[in-house]
């Protein structure tokens, strides 16, 4: 009997590591899916800048964004590892982690895509405010020019 109860205690043991190890991958993808969403909510902000040091702000903002994203691309791997190993050895709950991972890895795939599609709206509004930049200098040099020279009618009367 003593033989049976400790087999039994320690496949006990083994299940408790099991339920342990799930949970904590649990909570470390519930950890990365908020972190991905708060992101997301920055991903997704419309700053709308007025002008072109402004754009360049927003565009610099990003690029750290984007940054800390690519940082925590090494969180995603050590999951989805962990995730994987699991299913390798047979966990009970290899199913419901794999399902897991999946979102996981969706929901990072679909914010490096946001990260990519808000770099280029930032980049597309910066160049615009350099045209407007640059177009406002034409004018203004248009202008200068058009009141440092005479009027052509001063040409003809000075000319006869």
């Amino acid at each position: 009997m003593w033989k049976r109860l400790s087999h039994e205690l320690e496949l006990r043991g083994k299940r408790l590591e099991e339920a342990l190890r799930a949970q904590q991958f649990y909570r470390d993808a519930a950890e990365a899916e908020a972190w991905m969403g708060e992101q997301e909510l920055h991903m997704m902000g419309q700053e709308k800048a007025k002008d072109e040091l402004s754009a360049q702000a927003e565009v610099k903002k990003h690029q750290v964004l984007e940054q800390a994203l690519a940082d925590y691309a090494q969180t995603i791997h050590q999951l989805a590892a962990s995730s994987q190993d699991m299913i390798d050895h047979d966990h009970p709950e290899s199913t419901r982690i794999s399902i897991r991972q999946a979102q996981v890895d969706k929901l990072y795939a679909g914010l490096k895509e946001l990260a990519g599609e808000r770099r280029e709206r930032l980049q597309e509004h910066l160049r615009l405010c350099q045209l407007r930049r640059e177009l406002d200098d034409l004018e203004q040099w248009i202008q200068e020019r058009r009141w440092w020279q005479p009027p052509t009618s001063w040409a003809r009367t000075t000319s006869t």
